[in-house]
């Protein structure tokens, strides 16, 4: 039952009426893609990138590039989790359901 209930909550039409929870969530959604899309275009040149640079050393580390997938996979799971949250809270405390979104876009911003 209660699922039901949660399920109802997510699909809601009166979240979504609400201009600011909107753009937040596509804001973080478009921050999302934007890292796969640099995901991509950074492992289709090359197979081992640079992880690190010293101005003394130069390139000190290299990898695989199948490690770099770490930081989109991170975004989009967290992502994913704060607007499940956000939508969660929201009826309850709107405040806090702002900040979660604001939370979300700052920290896709920094993983990008």
């Amino acid at each position: 039952m209660k699922l039901k209930k949660y399920w109802s909550q997510l699909i809601s039409v009166v979240i979504w009426q609400n201009r600011a929870i909107t753009l937040g969530v596509a804001a973080a959604m478009l921050l999302v893609l934007l890292q796969w899309v640099l995901f991509v275009s950074v492992t289709a040149r090359e197979n081992f990138l640079p992880w690190h640079y010293t101005v003394y050393f130069g390139i000190d580390r290299i990898g695989p590039k199948s490690s770099l997938a770490f930081y989109p996979i991170a975004g989009t799971i967290t992502a994913l989790f704060n607007i499940v949250v956000m939508i969660f809270v929201y009826y309850r405390r709107r405040l806090f359901a702002y900040v979660v979104t604001i939370g979300t876009c700052a920290l896709e911003l920094i993983i990008v």
